[in-house]
């Protein structure tokens, strides 16, 4: 047999992800709240929980989040540049990053 085998939800995870669907949470604040991949909970939305209502695509499309802060960008992008190794804040050539990386 090839593939994986399918991994059920645990009644508290298909109690959490019903009452959730039924507050209208997109997929990934199902993911969130239950603590379950959202591959998992859509290969489940097709048999554990396939008799859950079915949703119009565009559903939680009005509740996007606001635009970052030019603050919460500035931390954003510093999170990223500490992983940078120093030849990169030197200004040396893109090709000695990566030789940085693999010492």
């Amino acid at each position: 047999m090839f593939g994986s085998v399918a991994v059920p939800l645990t009644p508290d995870e298909e109690s959490v992800i019903r009452q959730a669907w039924a507050d209208g949470a997109t997929q990934g604040e199902l993911s969130r709240v239950s603590g379950v991949s959202i591959d998992r909970i859509r290969a489940r939305m097709k048999d554990q929980l396939a008799d859950l209502p079915s949703r119009d695509r565009r559903h939680g499309s009005t509740r996007r989040t606001a635009p970052p802060s030019p603050a919460e960008i500035a931390a954003e992008a510093a999170m990223i540049r500490a992983d940078w190794p120093e030849s990169r804040w030197l200004g040396c050539d893109p090709d000695e990053w990566r030789s940085d990386d693999q010492a």
